[in-house]
């Protein structure tokens, strides 16, 4: 299931408008993921990336927000990433480092379990 979850991410990572941050936070775990980098390390540089120094346009933590924003789906979105393609196909995989990654952890692992059952049929 690896290859099938790489193509078809690869293709909606394409439909996403190149400026928007959701579009760089994208690149960005697939870039991480291309070169091995353990996962937990990329969880840790998103917070750093995106909650800490706000880059790519992602500006949630300047509006103070109860946790951070930590219910936020564009922090959401880059988290539920990290299951999606380090868990390579494999459900139980996924949904640990969905859980495991943070945030709003229920999402992606509901997210990514639906695909992949839809998947394997």
């Amino acid at each position: 299931m690896k290859d099938p979850i790489l193509w078809m991410s690869n293709k909606a990572g394409k439909r996403l408008p190149n400026d928007s941050y959701s579009s760089k936070m994208f690149d960005f775990v697939m870039s991480r993921y291309g070169k091995n980098i353990p996962w937990e390390q990329v969880r840790d540089e998103i917070y750093l990336k995106y909650q800490v120094n706000q880059e790519d346009g992602y500006t949630i933590t300047s509006k103070k927000l109860y946790c951070n924003g930590c219910f936020a789906s564009g922090i959401n979105f880059a988290s539920s990433l990290i299951s999606l393609f380090y868990g390579e196909g494999d459900l139980k995989e996924t949904i640990k480092i969905g859980t495991l990654a943070g945030w709003d952890s229920d999402n992606p692992t509901a997210t990514w379990g639906g695909l992949l059952g839809f998947m394997y049929g």
